[in-house]
């Protein structure tokens, strides 16, 4: 999944936006989001919430940006990232909106997202 990633943010540098890149983004997230539903901890949710966020912001934002796919992007990265890789500096000011998410809320969220780009 990073490497795949990695290569969207390839072509969101050399790009110029647009819908159809936007929703190779928006299919990056589902796929990482599938990835970690088992282990959706708070790291991994709070990381989700600002690559949607970002998202949604490039996808309802005319023009669209580069600005917001990357961090798209590198948000969904981050949720990946091995426990050994993460700054738990996140953790230590955890806040229960964000806590209280489920796997339910990312993907309806994203469903929604999804319509809005095709």
């Amino acid at each position: 999944m990073e490497e795949e990633i990695e290569a969207i943010l390839e072509k969101v540098a050399l790009e110029e936006p647009s819908d159809e890149l936007t929703g190779a983004v928006v299919n990056v997230l589902a796929r990482t989001l599938s990835q970690l539903k088992s282990r959706l901890g708070y790291w991994e949710k709070d990381h989700l919430v600002q690559a949607l966020a970002a998202a949604y912001s490039n996808a309802y934002r005319a023009p669209q940006t580069k600005l917001w796919l990357t961090l798209a992007l590198v948000s969904a990265h981050k949720a990946l990232a091995h426990p050994d890789q993460r700054n738990d500096a996140c953790n230590e000011t955890q806040r229960p909106e964000i806590t209280a998410l489920q796997y339910r809320d990312f993907a309806d969220a994203l469903r929604s997202l999804g319509a809005q780009v095709q």
